[in-house]
């Protein structure tokens, strides 16, 4: 499993894409060869599903695209980089599920919402 982090706080109602090249256990990939990535956001201190993206297919669709490479981009929009509470600096994960016609494996995204209600 990868983890990639982004090392800014993403400020509160913004958008951030996430990009990554993909490669299956034997290597290289192409589109035929993945079958799904599933996408689930939440806050790792509740567990709270957010934005609704709870195993959301996220291959071609969804703010996802995965091209024929396997260079694959994920668009976290508005709604995605929400605060759910009045603590300034709020945890995010999001965990990718990318099922190959060979396997699977998980990658995570980690970064921090910026809950601008509480700027002075």
């Amino acid at each position: 499993m990868g983890y990639t982090e982004f090392k800014t706080p993403v400020n509160e109602g913004s958008s951030r894409r996430y990009s990554a090249q993909l490669t299956s256990p034997d290597g290289p990939v192409t589109t035929a060869v993945i079958t799904s990535i599933l996408f689930t956001l939440f806050d790792p201190k509740t567990g709270t599903v957010i934005n609704g993206r709870d195993k959301q297919e996220v291959k071609n669709q969804n703010g996802g695209t995965l091209e024929d490479d396997g260079l694959f981009e994920l668009v976290l929009g508005p709604a995605d980089i929400s605060a759910i509470d009045t603590t300034r600096f709020q945890k995010r994960r999001g965990l990718l599920e990318i099922a190959y016609t060979n396997g699977h494996e998980n990658h995570v995204i980690g970064f921090t919402v910026d809950n601008l209600v509480r700027v002075p």
